[in-house]
């Protein structure tokens, strides 16, 4: 997966030159002039790391990485005064490093490539906690026979990690809770589990959640984004609602689950991902085929390896 950086600063030319390089050297790059530009683009992109200006012209530096770091984002400060007491503050919020300007391009690589490696560590204790946790919750359902035999196809459908899985049943029979056990019992445990509901959203909106966008793709379209199915490479996707995907992304869909490519809205390179994709709906896509509502060759791409969950009636979760 792309590591991805935002940067912060009012210096036109140096987010010029920071991005070209950083971009030539395979990071996703983001750019904003401001600190308001900077939350916006924040919220939208999910950077693994902000590059920050201190001294910005709307805000202090320091508020701004105070709020970064309270929605869990990682940040380098910058600064053309590098004083201790600023620099002391600036770690006491949670900078990850503080480097003063003009910016030694090596230097600042270096300490990008640190914390990108300290995240992906972190991604990777958590999730091997989840699963030991997901694992054991498992364990703990096998109250009853229907339950004791879903436990046991989840801990297959886990070992056939390059399958696509449709999860089907009633509303609230758990399909997301089996959807992430799927991916923390399997081999994928140590890649990214990313989800999306399929009902509610947009066609356009849903795409660029979906395969991402590149800038100018459409009028709020400020910077490229990856989208879940890149950002989701070598771990697990799960669409709920898949039922309700729109007619004019099935076909988008289908195209990743044949051949492992994409666009992003907007683009014309293709992308390729090693991603396995579990769906869910409480839908009978049968009856969705049948009335031209759904694609019959998405469905059968899709059910490879179906599993219908109980209902809690049929389950015996009162014995």
């Amino acid at each position: 997966m792309t590591d991805s950086l935002l940067l912060v600063d009012d210096d036109v030319g140096l987010l010029r030159g920071l991005g070209e390089y950083f971009d030539r050297n395979g990071y996703e790059v983001g750019r904003a002039d401001s600190a308001e530009a900077g939350f916006e683009a924040f919220e939208r992109l999910r950077p693994d790391v902000v590059i920050l200006d201190l001294h910005l012209p709307d805000m202090n530096g320091l508020e701004v990485l105070e709020r970064v770091r309270a929605r869990g984002g990682s940040v380098i400060l910058l600064t053309g005064q590098g004083d201790i007491e600023t620099a002391v503050r600036a770690m006491q919020l949670g900078a990850e490093h503080f480097l003063t300007k003009p910016v030694d391009l090596n230097h600042l690589a270096a300490a990008i490539a640190r914390v990108c490696e300290k995240i992906r560590l972190a991604r990777q204790n958590t999730l091997l906690r989840a699963r030991e946790h997901e694992h054991e919750g498992l364990e703990s359902l096998g109250v009853s026979p229907a339950i004791r035999e879903l436990g046991r196809q989840v801990e297959l459908l886990a070992e056939s990690e390059r399958s696509t899985v449709l999860l089907t049943g009633e509303s609230g029979t758990g399909k997301g809770w089996v959807a992430r056990v799927i991916h923390h019992l399997s081999p994928r445990a140590g890649g990214p589990f990313l989800e999306v509901n399929c009902g509610g959203l947009s066609a356009t909106f849903l795409e660029s959640e979906m395969f991402g966008h590149e800038k100018g793709a459409f009028t709020d379209a400020k910077e490229r984004r990856q989208g879940l199915f890149e950002l989701a490479d070598r771990g697990t996707i799960f669409l709920d609602e898949i039922g309700d995907l729109a007619p004019e992304l099935q076909p988008k869909v289908l195209k990743v689950l044949e051949t492992k490519t994409f666009r992003r809205l907007g683009g014309t390179r293709e992308m390729t991902v090693d991603v396995r994709l579990v769906a869910a709906t409480n839908r009978d896509l049968t009856a969705e085929v049948s009335a031209g509502r759904f694609r019959e060759d998405l469905y059968y791409r899709l059910s490879v390896m179906p599993l219908r969950l109980p209902a809690v009636r049929e389950a015996g979760l009162s014995e």
